[in-house]
């Protein structure tokens, strides 16, 4: 009977991690339609990285990515320069990085949970994972970020097994020190999870002190040009060089800087609407941004969060009623981190990213807990594959091609524009960082755009007047002009004296 039983959880499991994978593969190159503008500018940048060894502001292989002028985080563009090499600089190349993290999460979470909680636990995370619309979207597009949930569970799932297995230190501070390229948010959620999880294990005197100091060693030796990076930043000093990694000092405020509102001009105030703004969207499971939800599912589906209320109120019960000896207490420190996350930034689904794998965790126990027979767990089963269906519907339908925040049809009148004419392009400046789009598509030498570029503004995102042949703005258009990329109703001055070659339901090409 043990036996048979096995093999249901291991039939249960490859199922679960069938169609997780398959709705994190299927169409990726093209839903969502388009690109964002940081994923082409994270991949303009992994471009520039494979083949020139610079990103576009000539920093040679950069600890972090200057991009916009108050940086971008660089572990994606690395990960994303073998598949650039394979299947060239395409939608599909970039978005691999964050499907193949996700999908390596199933496996990941579930060993996770397997180890702090049991089998049945495991399976009905990894279920609800599987399934969950916050991990589905932000496993399908490139925004760099959307590799630290990866990364920090198995960097905490390490640290949980180096308990036993104490050669897993030095592993464990690699990751812990790669999560800091991974997204800022990382320089505070990760030194204070391993200083908690540090004393907890010091208290239980499960923690090897020699393996652990190897480990510190790897944390400090990964994490060195990072830290050099911010403090560069911090203190205001030139760019530099650590052992042939660039050290670059951003040309604006650097993002990081602008994360905590404790300690800044009326930081109570600040503090108190960033609380309330987390717990509003949390109950709303809404942020207002489509590329991170969609809001008739939200991040755990409308009925998740009843469920996510019955698995907080048992995992406080459980953890109070064996004094933190259950390994549970792992859940409770990571959901104090990623909460913290949100007390001290206004936040939004991306930036508390590390708050939803505890919440699928929390669903997951609720479900458990309310499944106490085989026919209760099937109807739960069921009406949570039905709401999996109907977002499958509806991202693989509608959300595919209206998403306003990928610009679909607009890459392809670039190429058709640079392709038919050899001289000035105008482009919209209807779109989000319309210049790095042109880089992306035309693939510009980084050298050729930092000898020609014109910037303007100096806030977070500095924005793109003219580089090269390709101006941004109908109104700045020179004079001999040939091609203009423009929004529909922006080319209705040039209908007269032009000839449209291309159009879209959003885009048109002018040629004069």
């Amino acid at each position: 009977m043990t036996i048979v039983n096995r093999l249901g959880r291991q039939w249960r499991l490859i199922a679960i991690l069938v169609v997780g994978i398959c709705v994190r593969a299927f169409y990726l190159g093209q839903c969502p339609q388009g690109l964002n503008q940081d994923e082409t500018s994270l991949g303009y940048d992994a471009y520039s990285i494979l083949n020139y060894g610079m990103d576009r502001h000539l920093t040679p292989y950069p600890a972090f990515l200057i991009a916009w002028g108050s940086g971008m985080n660089v572990l994606s563009a690395y990960l994303a320069v073998p598949f650039i090499k394979v299947f060239g600089l395409t939608a599909l190349s970039l978005r691999l990085v964050n499907a193949i993290s996700g999908m390596v999460s199933l496996a990941i979470f579930y060993t996770f949970v397997r180890t702090i909680s049991g089998e049945r636990q495991a399976l009905w995370s990894t279920f609800v994972l599987a399934i969950c619309p916050w991990h589905i979207m932000m496993s399908r597009w490139g925004l760099e970020s959307n590799v630290l949930p990866a990364f920090f569970l198995t960097a905490v799932t390490c640290f949980i097994k180096a308990q036993e297995r104490p050669r897993l230190w030095p592993l464990v501070g690699s990751l812990f020190g790669l999560c800091l390229y991974a997204y800022g948010t990382a320089y505070f959620a990760v030194p204070l999870f391993v200083t908690l999880g540090t004393l907890y294990m010091a208290r239980r005197r499960t923690l090897n002190w020699r393996w652990f100091v190897a480990g510190v060693a790897s944390f400090i030796l990964v994490s060195a040009p990072i830290v050099a990076t911010v403090l560069i930043n911090r203190l205001r000093l030139p760019s530099t060089r650590m052992l042939g990694i660039g050290i670059p000092r951003m040309t604006t405020v650097p993002r990081y800087e602008q994360l905590s509102s404790l300690f800044g001009q009326d930081g109570l105030r600040r503090t108190w609407h960033n609380i309330t703004a987390l717990v509003t969207m949390i109950l709303k499971q809404d942020d207002g941004a489509s590329w991170n939800n969609i809001p008739e599912f939200g991040i755990v589906y409308p009925i998740g969060l009843g469920f996510a209320a019955l698995g907080l109120l048992t995992l406080v019960q459980n953890t109070l009623r064996y004094r933190l000896a259950s390994q549970e207490v792992w859940v409770v420190l990571w959901l104090l981190v990623a909460l913290l996350l949100g007390v001290v930034q206004e936040a939004n689904i991306n930036r508390v990213n590390l708050l939803w794998m505890p919440v699928v965790f929390l669903v997951a126990k609720g479900l458990n807990e309310a499944s106490t027979d085989a026919w209760r767990a099937r109807a739960f089963i069921a009406m949570m594959g039905a709401f999996f269906v109907a977002f499958c519907f509806s991202y693989f339908g509608p959300y595919r091609s209206a998403s306003d925040g990928f610009f679909p049809g607009f890459g392809r009148a670039l190429k058709v524009a640079t392709a038919t004419v050899n001289g000035e392009v105008c482009v919209t400046d209807r779109v989000n960082m319309p210049y790095v789009f042109a880089l992306f598509y035309d693939r510009t030498d980084p050298r050729k755009f930092a000898r020609t570029v014109v910037y303007e503004g100096e806030g977070e995102f500095q924005g793109v007047k003219s580089f090269d042949r390709f101006t941004f703005g109908i109104s700045r258009c020179p004079p001999g002009t040939q091609a203009y990329v423009l929004e529909r109703g922006e080319d209705e001055p040039l209908e007269a004296t032009g000839t449209e070659i291309f159009r879209s339901s959003r885009y048109v090409v002018v040629k004069k």
